[in-house]
């Protein structure tokens, strides 16, 4: 068990924070809520655990949804962490 689960959680959404903005999301399309998820909540149907550190939701910038993405500047990385 962490000893520390807040600042871990802390800790954890700014690296995740500062690695969305490598990959060129601008910080006001960066929404963090830190959560910590109890053993009920991820016990699968045999009793085992699935857990994960972090887990990450991205969502449409542009009108019409995904299949506009590829177009849309807003969402074009410019960062060379993707090739």
């Amino acid at each position: 068990m962490e000893r520390n689960g807040e600042r871990l959680k802390t800790e954890r959404a700014k690296i995740a924070s500062e690695y969305l903005k490598q990959l060129g999301i601008r910080n006001e399309h960066i929404i963090i809520d830190k959560k910590t998820f109890t053993d009920a909540m991820v016990r699968n149907s045999d009793g085992t655990l699935t857990l994960y550190q972090i887990d990450i939701e991205l969502t449409p910038l542009c009108r019409g949804g995904c299949q506009r993405l590829c177009d849309d500047p807003r969402v074009t990385p410019r960062s060379k962490a993707i090739l």
